[in-house]
């Protein structure tokens, strides 16, 4: 065997990608990330942006266990909010953080191992920010909270409503054809308050000599029409009323780029757009920012005994100063 042929076969087995599919597989992993989502509706743009910290704690045969904690800080049109109707729920959901969860061989989200931790420290939070603040606003979100945490499945369906959560921990570690793409329908959470918009897509992966890129182009394949959406339907109803109902239009586009090596995502940018009343577009951007220690001592009740390296910087944190 020459010696480029055996510099084929090494890189071969060296990536991820093997026998046309896709494998997590980090021996260690943890990095930080900047998180960034931007609202287009009627000509007005809002965006937010925060960043998740994820680190890799075990892996089984069928499932892996990550962990994910979010920083402190966040940014609402590039300013530190005042507003307290963007403070308080930004506050009231970080009791949520650290989140361990598990995912099965495919990467969707199979569970959240830390639930009970979780709820201890919500008890803790909530008479914090009752002293904090007095007002319908932090008692608003309460309920909404405690609605959520009254069962493990009820919080993990919250989770699985997460913009950010939801597009990271995705089904991409799968079998593609000989063509290299797999035609499924995945579902995304574009609407608040309404059950996961269904879309039909083409998910294609494509490697070259430095990442992995993976595509999905689709369009929006529910069988609920605008209206259902608009008035906080979770089935078809106005459609079945009148057939003539405006259907629900849209599009979507997102791009992982994925690592070579280890099969862990270093980045997406997703792009929804839908034909509602109102045209509305969603941009969800999350980009590796720097890697972090990759053994931490981790305990999910006390956050003061993680530590972190020298971080390692790249392209993306210019993005997400601050």
């Amino acid at each position: 065997m020459s010696n480029s042929q055996n510099q084929a076969t090494l890189e071969y087995e060296k990536s991820s990608f093997r026998l046309s599919k896709l494998n997590f597989e980090p021996k260690s992993f943890s990095a930080q990330y900047g998180c960034m989502i931007i609202f287009e509706e009627d000509d007005i743009i809002n965006e937010l942006r925060y960043k998740l910290n994820v680190t890799f704690l075990e892996q089984k045969e069928f499932t892996s266990t990550l962990l994910v904690d979010r920083e402190q800080d966040f940014f609402i049109n590039d300013k530190i909010p005042t507003n307290l109707n963007d403070l308080i729920p930004f506050e009231v959901s970080s009791f949520i953080y650290p989140l361990v969860i598990e995912t099965d061989y495919q990467g969707n989200i199979s569970g959240i191992n830390n639930f009970n931790e979780i709820k201890i420290r919500w008890k803790k939070l909530k008479n914090t920010l009752n002293r904090k603040y007095d007002n319908s606003i932090l008692a608003k979100h309460i309920k909404q909270t405690e609605n959520y945490l009254r069962s493990i499945k009820s919080f993990e369906k919250k989770m699985f409503q997460d913009w950010f959560l939801n597009l990271y921990f995705a089904p991409i570690y799968i079998s593609y054809s000989d063509d290299l793409y797999a035609i499924k329908q995945i579902e995304y959470p574009l609407v608040k308050d309404v059950s996961a918009i269904k879309y039909k897509v083409k998910q294609k992966i494509v490697e070259s000599s430095k990442d992995i890129r993976i595509t999905l182009n689709g369009e929006i394949d529910d069988p609920r029409c605008a209206l259902d959406i608009e008035q906080g339907s979770n089935t078809p109803y106005f459609n079945i009323i009148d057939p003539k109902e405006k259907k629900m239009k849209g599009t979507n586009d997102i791009l992982y780029f994925v690592n070579k090596k280890s099969g862990v995502i270093e980045g997406y940018n997703a792009v929804f757009e839908t034909s509602f009343s109102m045209p509305k577009k969603v941009t969800i951007k999350m980009f590796l920012l720097e890697h972090l220690s990759t053994k931490t001592s981790v305990i999910i009740g006390d956050q003061d005994d993680k530590t972190e390296s020298k971080p390692k910087k790249n392209f993306f944190s210019k993005l997400f100063k601050g």
